[in-house]
């Protein structure tokens, strides 16, 4: 959950900068990609728990989304 927040933390302070014209949207892409690099190689390194579900059926896929 934390992490979640810090994430669209960081999307509205760029999305601000950007909107100030004080960084290009490029930029922010980068800082954001970084961002989610860093976030996945630490869950990766840090978190062992997995999670994983089986659906009966295709159908009831489809019907739940």
């Amino acid at each position: 959950m934390i992490l979640y927040r810090v994430g669209v933390t960081l999307t509205d302070t760029l999305d601000d900068l950007i909107m100030q014209g004080r960084i290009d949207p490029q930029l922010a892409m980068k800082v954001l990609t970084n961002f989610d690099r860093s976030i996945t190689e630490i869950l990766s390194d840090k978190v062992k728990a997995s999670l994983s579900f089986k659906v009966a059926t295709w159908s009831s896929l489809v019907a739940f989304v």
